[in-house]
């Protein structure tokens, strides 16, 4: 592959319409043999950017789809206590037996996932009730509702 063609495929991955400095950056990656760097370089671009400019990422992953509106309230909720914008992503993931795990940027609160727990009889008392479904929780969680999050 030739530089030209490394290059054209380092602008059409960043949006296809480069500016002077992406492409000033890129040849001088390409000129000193830097191209296995370039992923890395990207992504702590990328960090760097979004610090500057107040962005925060999530991610939610729940046991079945969420509604519009609760995305947007979630959303909303974060973007008030971090005076910013958030980038929010939710995903579907059929092994949580109920609740949440939430992510952002680093930060993880797990405490309200069911995945992998136990279904014994003496490992749970709680129930959380949102729907006309009750799941049974371990003590050591207590009740957690995403709603009360937000």
């Amino acid at each position: 592959m030739t530089q030209k063609q490394k290059a054209e495929l380092v602008y059409n991955a960043a949006g296809g319409d480069p500016s002077e400095a992406l492409k000033r950056f890129v040849e001088l990656v390409l000129e000193h043999k830097r191209t296995p760097f370039l992923q890395r370089m990207a992504l702590g671009y990328q960090e760097l950017y979004q610090k500057a400019h107040n962005i925060s990422t999530g991610r939610l992953q729940t046991a079945v789809d969420i509604d519009a509106t609760t995305r947007e309230r979630l959303t909303n909720w974060i973007a008030s206590r971090t005076h910013g914008t958030v980038e929010l992503k939710t995903l579907v993931n059929p092994e949580i037996l109920g609740g949440f795990i939430f992510e952002m940027n680093s930060l993880r609160l797990t405490q309200a996932s069911l995945r992998n727990c136990g279904k014994s009889a003496n490992n749970s008392s709680t129930a959380i009730s949102g729907s006309s479904e009750k799941v049974s929780m371990p003590k050591q969680l207590g009740h957690i509702n995403l709603i009360d999050y937000v």
